[in-house]
């Protein structure tokens, strides 16, 4: 399928400008119609009713359009463009031609050119693909390699396992991670090993319990530890005092 191709300032050329409803109709419905039979920029007049069948006055409108020099009618002066197809030798007997039809429109050489490089690419890909099928049956890629569990123990409790490697080991339980979950997941990353082992032995199933897990672990081994004789001397013993106010020794105290 051809494409007609248009300025995006055509509307305001001071050619177009001046133009009415009809003729503006006529003329894009006639490079619409030049393109798609490939006449270089020729209409033939009898065809002005199918083109702009709202437009009351064709030949008017083809007239306004010959008066603004954007179509040539039989016997106009040379243009002399070469972006011009009357100028090229299209004649405009029994109709008319587009001026300057291919300053952004193909010719028809053109199109036919680029027609049977098209199909000429085509061919030798349906050869290549036959051979390619011919030598034995195409073997499907996976857009990710499918981890094994025999995996799952190949980790020490303080390796850092990359995003890659946990998804892998943690496929046989959660899946593929995708989604807002792999982003979560991966700004967790690296994970040591003992929080891999202890995340994966919850009930959780899915990738978005097991960042919870992850981000509870951390929390609580980030909070500050008591000193080491702290839970001593919270144990330490009190002895009781009597009546006089003197602390009443240990029973082993007393018996030494």
């Amino acid at each position: 399928m051809a494409w007609v191709r248009l300025d995006e300032n055509c509307p305001d050329h001071p050619k177009v400008e001046g133009l009415s409803d009809g003729a503006f109709r006529l003329w894009v419905s006639a490079k619409c119609y030049a393109n798609r039979l490939r006449t270089d920029g020729y209409v033939p007049q009898g065809q002005l009713k199918k083109l702009s069948p709202r437009t009351r006055y064709k030949l008017r409108a083809a007239s306004e359009l010959t008066r603004y020099r954007l179509w040539h009618s039989p016997g106009s002066v040379d243009c002399g463009s070469r972006k011009c197809p009357y100028s090229l030798g299209v004649s405009a007997d029994g109709g008319f031609v587009i001026h300057d039809y291919f300053e952004y429109q193909p010719s028809a050489a053109e199109i036919q050119e680029l027609s049977e490089k098209r199909a000429d690419a085509g061919r030798r890909g349906g050869l290549a693909k036959a051979k390619q099928l011919a030598s034995g049956p195409l073997k499907p890629v996976p857009s990710r390699p499918v981890p094994t569990r025999d995996r799952d123990i190949e980790f020490s409790d303080e390796e850092e396992i990359p995003v890659q490697r946990v998804e892998q080991i943690g496929f046989p339980s959660y899946g593929m991670l995708g989604g807002s979950t792999s982003l979560k997941v991966a700004r967790l990353c690296p994970i040591f090993g003992w929080e891999l082992r202890k995340s994966m032995s919850t009930p959780g199933k899915s990738w978005a319990y097991f960042a919870k897990v992850v981000e509870s672990i951390r929390e609580e081994a980030a909070k500050p530890k008591p000193p080491a004789g702290a839970l001593k001397t919270q144990l330490r013993y009190v002895a009781p005092l009597d009546r006089n106010g003197i602390p009443i020794p240990r029973p082993q105290e007393s018996a030494k």
